[in-house]
């Protein structure tokens, strides 16, 4: 989101200068949307186990924030769409690799670097793709209409984050203690 946020903001009638405020508030909104997120937990003392379905939540979240910046028909609106979807993306990288660090017990393994880099090169991958799809869509029709797509990415957001949360079941650390060392030793 963040490579396309100032056009967005743009096409909404802002100036370059208030656009690129818009997309300081889209950092700064994810970095407090990571804060809150992180202080609620310790607050709750809500454990990796009970926090996979706080992930679809999200991703719902996302995508009426997401609709919201397609929609929007005032600049006002835009922006609250942008900042709002900023806040709600905040915490949803560090809660799909706390939640598959626990469902996979890969900190239990020795193999969190490795769950990681696949979590963080998947996160990666979409970096790269919904940038360049929306910009493409958007040569077509216009920047908002082209989010659409980021919709259906939270929308897939949404479908594995239940997934992940109700079809993975927790593994047992012994386990992938025991599979890792026989991998390792082979």
């Amino acid at each position: 989101m963040g490579g396309f946020v100032s056009t967005y903001l743009k096409d909404q009638k802002l100036t370059d200068e208030q656009a690129n405020k818009g997309l300081a508030g889209f950092w700064i909104a994810l970095i407090v949307g990571r804060i809150l997120a992180s202080i609620l937990l310790i607050v709750t003392g809500l454990e990796p186990q009970y926090q996979a379905p706080i992930m679809p939540v999200l991703g719902l979240l996302a995508i009426g924030s997401i609709t919201l910046m397609v929609v929007a028909k005032t600049p006002k609106a835009g922006v609250t769409g942008t900042l709002l979807t900023g806040l709600i993306f905040g915490p949803i990288f560090p809660m799909v690799v706390g939640v598959t660090q626990f469902k996979s017990a890969s900190i239990e393994a020795g193999i969190a670097g490795s769950v990681f880099s696949w979590i963080f090169a998947i996160g990666l991958l979409g970096a790269t793709l919904v940038p360049m799809l929306v910009g493409k869509l958007s040569a077509q029709a216009t920047i908002r209409q082209s989010m659409k797509a980021a919709v259906a990415i939270a929308v897939a957001l949404v479908v594995f984050s239940a997934i992940l949360w109700l079809a993975v079941p927790d593994a047992d650390p012994g386990q992938i203690v025991e599979v890792v060392a026989t991998a390792a030793g082979q």
